[in-house]
């Protein structure tokens, strides 16, 4: 399936298992470029390892700010 993704850039929340590391995977695969992020450093980094995505991040999207630190500094 073509969902004319390619190229284009996604961030997956609560990516490190579930739903969230399926959505990861599919984007990719449809030639997206994905960042993963998960509180926890070692599952973000299998799931970014587990998908193909190019970016692990690591925040708690619920502590204003947390997640914004990485974000800001991260290309896709």
């Amino acid at each position: 399936m073509d969902l004319g993704l390619h190229g284009r850039r996604a961030l997956v929340l609560g990516s490190s298992s579930g739903l969230g590391r399926q959505v990861a995977a599919g984007l990719v695969a449809e030639g997206a470029r994905v960042a993963v992020v998960s509180r926890d450093a070692r599952r973000s980094a299998d799931a970014a390892s587990a998908t193909g995505a190019e970016v692990a991040l690591i925040g708690d999207l619920t502590v204003p700010g947390d997640g914004a630190r990485d974000l800001k500094s991260t290309r896709l």
